[in-house]
């Protein structure tokens, strides 16, 4: 409260005081002791209008500041949101076009070639296993090409993450491809030569990673059976099944190369 209200707040309660006097020229002191009373308690009243007008004028200006600022706030936050969307957009576009342009899939018709060629230098005990081997083979690389397709026709403007993570699992899966096929020309060459001890090693290695009883090539055929209604996830789960028996395979090829 500044100067000037006290003083005319103070002012309003001594004429109301003396009010109560005007006309008494016989005053007595009970009389005086009335009107201070009511000129304590007038001021008191008064000083309270003052500081509640005062007060809810400024509650009202802050409640319209905090407004002017959550506003504010909300629109800087939408730019943000927008701002993130579009370099999200961007970057996604970018990326699948890379994709779409740079990645093929590792051909794997070699190893069933070679099977199909010389079934007949095969004995019968291993051939059941070697077709086992030929259809996950197929199998993993239906499974790329799919995946491939899905991730260029994806509509970039519904994504709400980055492609890029599940683009660089699918670089990883073809690798791993490249690799088991690789393995699998090497293995049924060694047989064809009679390099037994080659063979058993890789033939050994694949039976203990569960290839020949199609416990891999189930386990992706049950994750491909959801990937149109969730690719991202999808992809994801694929390079969680496959990092281990990967690592395992890219081990094997080291080894099988420090043998011969």
């Amino acid at each position: 409260m500044n100067a000037a209200t006290f003083l005319c707040i103070l002012f309003v309660s001594v004429v109301l005081s003396f009010a109560l006097l005007h006309g008494k020229s016989n005053a007595s002191i009970e009389d005086y002791s009335v009107s201070i009373i009511v000129f304590f308690f007038a001021f008191l009243s008064i000083w309270y209008g003052v500081y509640k007008l005062r007060n809810d004028k400024y509650n009202l200006e802050v409640m319209r500041t905090n407004e002017e600022n959550q506003k504010l706030e909300d629109i800087r936050k939408k730019e943000s949101v927008e701002k993130y969307y579009l370099q999200l957009i961007k970057k996604n576009e970018s990326a699948i076009s890379d994709f779409k342009k740079n990645f093929e899939v590792v051909d794997t018709r070699t190893f069933g070639d070679i099977l199909l060629k010389n079934q007949s230098k095969i004995e019968k005990e291993y051939i059941l296993n070697l077709v086992k081997l030929d259809d996950y083979l197929k199998t993993k690389k239906k499974s790329i090409e799919k995946q491939k397709k899905l991730i260029i026709d994806l509509n970039i403007y519904e994504i709400e993450t980055s492609v890029e993570p599940e683009i660089e699992l699918i670089y990883k899966q073809n690798d791993y491809l490249r690799n088991l096929g690789g393995l699998s020309v090497k293995m049924i060459d060694t047989l064809l030569d009679g390099k037994l001890v080659l063979f058993y090693s890789i033939f050994n290695q694949f039976d203990k990673l569960g290839i020949f009883n199609k416990e891999w090539e189930n386990q992706l055929l049950g994750l491909m059976g959801e990937i149109n209604s969730n690719l991202l996830s999808v992809i994801d789960e694929i390079g969680l099944l496959e990092a281990s028996v990967s690592s395992s395979i890219y081990d094997l090829q080291l080894e099988i190369i420090s043998k011969e």
